[in-house]
């Protein structure tokens, strides 16, 4: 069995996460898509949080009209998010798979610096979607296998700029899945607070 991972923040997830997992849907040729969003990233401050509940929502709604599901794994623990600790329930959930995670090129990137990042090579294959004119290395640090996936949507798009948009109020609908949109409108999500 094909189980992928789909990890980050997605503050909201946009049409280019939903262009990510459907490539490593397709290339990878996944029998399972876990879209998790985490609780507490360790390497970086999350702008504009609604929360990690509603980020949850917002990825079950990403899932919408797919094979994928939104997981809350990360959510549920306390304090921060270590892909690591994820990638063993992973194997616990799903024993005997072969367990890929996927990421964009900067997150690769940045692998070394995590938490037991040395146990990563043992605990998945990493299929990586880089942005136009990012280098991807020929061989990583840690010895990861990994995959380049084919993206062809435009991988600038990124959820700091969707939350601007919104925030200067500008129509987002452009950028988003039409269900992710739908729930943020509804809630309000990203709007200037008004004092």
């Amino acid at each position: 069995m094909n189980v992928g991972l789909f990890g980050g923040t997605f503050n909201p997830p946009t049409l280019a996460h939903q262009a990510i997992a459907q490539a490593a849907w397709r290339e990878l040729d996944l029998d399972v898509l876990l879209i998790m969003p985490n609780n507490k990233a360790p390497h970086k401050h999350i702008e504009r949080d609604p929360g990690p509940e509603a980020r949850l929502e917002l990825c079950q709604a990403f899932c919408q009209g797919t094979a994928w599901q939104a997981i809350d794994w990360e959510i549920r623990r306390t304090g921060p998010s270590y892909t690591v600790d994820s990638l063993k329930e992973l194997h616990r959930a799903y024993p005997a798979s072969n367990i890929w995670f996927v990421c964009g090129a900067d997150t690769l990137n940045t692998m070394d610096s995590w938490h037991e990042a040395h146990l990563l090579p043992e605990l998945a294959k990493i299929a990586v979607a880089p942005r136009q004119d990012e280098e991807i290395p020929q061989t990583h640090i840690l010895g990861l296998t990994f995959r380049v996936l084919p993206v062809t949507y435009d991988m600038s798009l990124s959820s700091t700029y969707v939350r601007n948009l919104i925030y200067h109020g500008h129509n987002p609908a452009a950028s988003l899945p039409a269900a992710v949109n739908k729930l943020i409108e509804e809630n309000g999500y990203y709007q200037p607070v008004l004092p």
